[in-house]
């Protein structure tokens, strides 16, 4: 495989917003955890929180990159 699960649950979890925020002044409190769900597999990746579900479907061919094909799936959380 192309990447460790590890990673991108690392990323997420300690992702910081930077759009829309002064540069005067310091970043908003973290507010409580969000619940998700997060699921990787080879060929299948999901989100879902308490909002909405993120379906990837594909994979990623180190050797090939040019013959990247994938599907995103959004919906929102119980439309599924």
């Amino acid at each position: 495989d192309a990447h460790e699960p590890e990673i991108l649950t690392h990323l997420y979890e300690n992702k910081q917003e930077i759009a829309n925020t002064p540069t005067n002044t310091a970043p908003p409190a973290k507010t409580k955890k969000q619940q998700y769900n997060l699921s990787i597999q080879p060929n299948h990746t999901t989100y879902e929180d308490e909002l909405l579900k993120i379906d990837v479907f594909g994979k990623l061919d180190a050797k090939n990159l040019a013959a990247l094909k994938m599907t995103l799936v959004v919906y929102r959380s119980g439309d599924t």
